[in-house]
């Protein structure tokens, strides 16, 4: 069994005193910031090879039938302005992140994998 060191409470402790509910509602609050952190966090993918005629759009066309898109970024070169070959997508889903680098790697864009 899964045990913290501390011994259980007795039976019928539980909202009679008000200790443990302080600790219940301490632990909820917990969790819902790490749940609010884990929301905040990004879900960036790097795609690379790409073909210098690859879009924006054509990117968020292939990897929206995995996930919900936030925001496809290309990179471009800062004096030239023309993309550099390689983009990042970042998903709302960190599920659907995953599952896009499974699925989309060695995947043909553009004529380049």
């Amino acid at each position: 069994g899964i045990s913290s060191g501390a011994p259980p409470p007795p039976p019928g402790q539980w909202g009679v005193s008000g200790q443990p509910q302080q600790q219940q509602s301490q632990q909820q609050s917990q969790q819902n910031q790490s749940q609010n952190q884990s929301q905040q966090q990004k879900h960036d993918i790097f795609v690379g090879n790409l073909a210098f005629s690859t879009t924006e759009e054509h990117l968020h066309q292939a990897f929206s039938e995995i996930g919900r898109i936030v925001k496809v970024r290309m990179v471009t070169d800062l004096e030239t302005g023309k993309p550099r070959g390689f983009a990042f997508i970042e998903f709302e889903d960190p599920q659907a992140a995953l599952s896009a680098i499974r699925n989309m790697n060695d995947y043909e864009l553009n004529g380049r994998r």
